[in-house]
């Protein structure tokens, strides 16, 4: 998961866990250097990691694409509810006689 985070927010992650593992994970998600706990005699962890963050979409883009979703999830109820009501008052109408 801390790969994934890297990813979405551009920056280097170096996360612990509470299983003995521990990485380090850079901006493209690529692997610097693990080290699980339990398996291991060496208990150090070294990483060369650079201070730097990429722009990620998120970073700019931000819940756009869910306000968008919640906005175009709106327009179509609305209009659902518009179109049904027209139907049951040109249904209810009476025909005109010959």
């Amino acid at each position: 998961m801390a790969a994934c985070r890297a990813v979405e927010n551009g920056f280097l992650v170096m996360r612990q866990t509470d299983h003995g593992l521990s990485i380090a994970v850079d901006p493209y998600g690529r692997v610097l250097a693990e080290l699980d706990h339990y398996a291991t005699t060496d208990r150090t962890m070294t990483a060369q990691l650079l201070a730097r963050a990429l722009p990620a979409v998120y970073n700019t883009v931000g819940d756009l694409l869910g306000a968008l979703a919640l906005f175009g999830f709106g327009v179509v109820l609305v209009w659902r509810i518009v179109a049904g009501k027209r139907r049951r008052d040109v249904g209810s109408k009476p025909i005109g006689s010959i």
